[in-house]
């Protein structure tokens, strides 16, 4: 079978790979480690659009001849959409009101709105909100695209920072319990937007530092791999979420003292450089 890639021959090995689905799985894996993503395709001939392509996905790989590849760069096209954006937010919020309809509209309709849809959807949702009128409209979502936009142009700057906050949250992970028994409610509630809101960011600066050649995933943090430590990290706060909404303060004491508190100060130990580095590695090849 040969494959191209932006019309440059690629040689690919198939390992486990049996259908077309398959192999269009294992090339999106690869094409977004190398900042990548796959933006269309053409299969012997004829052109496969995103609605076309779940019945290509069984088909046997064998009977196929050619693959032709279109990949965009993601954290490119990332970043235009997240400027546009940007740009929209400003001019709705400085427009007068006959002319916010027009703003939402255009970018409802873009090609920046469908691109978050798919890489952002909590960002891309709270956006529809603000624009529908049923957010909150003092609380603009301007600040989390500016955000965004330092992390794809100083990710490593954007880790630093986010790995010096580490030691105050865990501290606030343990004052939870008392907060709750003692009516700070709002406090309480703010250290779960904090823990949740840096457990996303560090999600997001995972694929832009591998761009530059920091994997995070190559980090050990005490038995767990990284991955595994995220998840368990992740599964922690799901359970926080659930004894925080049932009144349980038992277990709300249990998983903030025991569980996250210390897995943040294992992960600021971590990040920090006083413990297990990244390995830095030359970045991905870039598809031509």
């Amino acid at each position: 079978m040969i494959v191209t890639i932006n019309g440059k021959k690629v040689d690919i090995t198939l390992e486990n790979e049996k259908t077309m689905g398959d192999f269009l799985g294992s090339m999106e894996i690869w094409l977004e480690k190398s900042g990548y993503s796959l933006s269309g395709i053409r299969v012997d001939d004829r052109d496969f659009g995103a609605d076309e392509l779940p019945s290509l996905f069984g088909r046997d790989i064998s009977t196929v001849d050619r693959v032709d590849i279109r990949a965009s760069n993601w954290s490119a096209l990332l970043r235009q959409a997240l400027e546009e954006t940007r740009v929209q937010l400003q001019e709705y919020t400085a427009a007068p009101f006959q002319r916010r309809q027009s703003i939402v509209e255009r970018f409802k309709e873009g090609a920046a709105a469908r691109l978050l849809e798919d890489r952002d959807r909590r960002l891309y949702q709270r956006l529809l909100s603000f624009f529908s009128g049923d957010g909150d409209r003092n609380d603009s979502p301007l600040a989390s695209v500016e955000e965004q936009l330092r992390e794809i142009d100083e990710s490593e700057g954007e880790l630093a920072l986010l790995t010096g906050s580490l030691e105050a949250l865990a501290q606030r992970l343990e004052d939870f319990p008392l907060d709750t028994q003692t009516g700070k409610d709002k406090r309480a509630h703010e250290t779960i937007e904090l823990f949740s809101s840096t457990l996303e960011k560090l999600l997001r600066l995972i694929p832009l530092l591998r761009l530059r050649g920091v994997d995070l995933e190559l980090l050990t943090l005490g038995d767990s791999q990284f991955k595994a430590f995220m998840e368990e990290l992740d599964l922690a706060l799901r359970e926080l979420l659930a004894a925080y909404e049932a009144k349980d303060t038992v277990l709300v004491g249990d998983l903030t003292e025991y569980e996250l508190a210390p897995r943040l100060r294992t992960l600021y130990t971590a990040l920090s450089g006083k413990g297990p580095t990244p390995v830095k590695e030359e970045p991905c090849s870039q598809v031509q």
